[in-house]
């Protein structure tokens, strides 16, 4: 990327996109090119706790990322929205340890 251009000469981004991130904490991850291959995991409730058949959370049980169903609306994982299951798996990860620290 081309700083204090206002343009982005690596990826194209739109100019009024490009707007600094000042303000800490930071997060940053690791990314590797991978290929998702589950689409329909277990059932979970809002606080991403597995559910029995009855739907009934199990205690102490918590999934994240693909492996948690009701995402995609079905099996297909769209692979038009680059990113999508990245920013879901470290996103659920975040706000679920986050809670699980609180209990």
């Amino acid at each position: 990327m081309a700083h204090g251009h206002g343009a982005d000469t690596e990826f194209g981004k739109d100019p009024k996109y490009l707007i600094p991130v000042k303000q800490a904490p930071f997060y940053g991850i690791h990314r590797r090119m991978r290929c998702s291959t589950i689409c329909a995991g277990l059932e979970v409730n809002s606080e991403n706790q597995a559910l029995t058949a009855e739907g009934e959370p199990i205690e102490g049980l918590y999934v994240i990322g693909n492996c948690a169903g009701n995402f995609y609306g079905g099996v297909d994982y769209p692979l038009d929205i680059y990113g999508l299951s990245l920013g879901r798996c470290v996103s659920a990860g975040y706000m679920t340890g986050r809670a699980l620290a609180q209990k």
